[in-house]
């Protein structure tokens, strides 16, 4: 959702997305962690649920995972 808006490979606005998904994250009920490696950014999230007590749910990645349609 947020990279439609801001550049991955600008640190300061891939800082900038990192902070609002941060402050998304405090209103969810679980965060859902996937694939095998956990990125910098992931790993700020997978932190801030911890302080939060928002549940973790760890899953590896597959192609069945894949959606076939665009989500618009």
């Amino acid at each position: 959702m947020i990279p439609r808006f801001l550049e991955e490979n600008n640190p300061a606005e891939r800082e900038q997305g990192i902070k609002m998904g941060l402050r998304l994250l405090a209103s969810c009920d679980a965060l859902w962690a996937f694939g095998d490696r956990i990125s910098e950014g992931m790993r700020r999230e997978i932190a801030e649920a911890e302080k939060l007590d928002i549940p973790i749910i760890y899953q590896e990645w597959s192609e069945e995972m894949c959606i076939s349609t665009p989500i618009i």
